[in-house]
């Protein structure tokens, strides 16, 4: 039970994490990230089989499974929500597969044996399936969304907002008084 709240704090970390990741490196960094955060993962639930003891591991591996977890959604989720136009069909799409990847390894975790060999070559290749498809998203397209400062501008009056006109300096008076000069 404790283990499930390094868990928690994984989830947490890998979101903030894969956060700050693709707003100061990128999109296509975050992808090499998430498909290390996925293999370091792999790696140390392989560790745990070789050696199952209840200590400091269960509760590291378990912290990287949230911090995995977290990261990866985190992730997918900034891309269907900042890549398409529409944002319906892209996260009703990515709910369908996941639940349907879901019941399909649930069926195949099924058939593994209960030693840990077994288990632990289900573990090597559904992480390498895994790293593939993550690694697999640095080669998407990705719109790069960068601003021109550090804070966004706002219309100085409502009609910049109706006529698209650029944002700079200056009261709205001033831009008032030009409009209606020019009439």
């Amino acid at each position: 039970m404790f283990a499930m709240v390094a868990f928690g704090f994984g989830e947490i970390f890998g979101g903030l994490s894969i956060g700050q990741v693709v707003d100061r490196k990128g999109s296509k960094f975050a992808s090499l990230v998430n498909m290390g955060y996925v293999l370091f993962t792999i790696a140390l639930t392989l560790l745990y089989l070789n050696s199952p003891s209840y200590g400091f591991l269960v509760f590291f591996m378990a912290f990287m499974w949230g911090v995995e977890d977290g990261a990866v959604n985190t992730h997918c989720l900034e891309m269907l929500g900042f890549e398409f136009e529409d944002n319906t069909e892209p996260f009703s799409i990515f709910s369908m597969f996941e639940a349907f990847a879901v019941f399909i390894f649930q069926i195949l975790q099924s058939f593994v044996g209960d030693n840990a060999h077994s288990y632990g070559q289900y573990v090597g290749l559904t992480g390498i399936l895994g790293g593939i498809m993550c690694g697999a998203t640095y080669f998407f397209d990705f719109k790069e969304h960068k601003s021109s400062g550090s804070h966004q501008q706002v219309p100085q009056s409502p009609n910049q907002l109706l006529d698209g006109s650029p944002m700079q300096g200056g009261s709205s008076s001033n831009k008032l008084s030009e409009i209606a000069d020019e009439e």
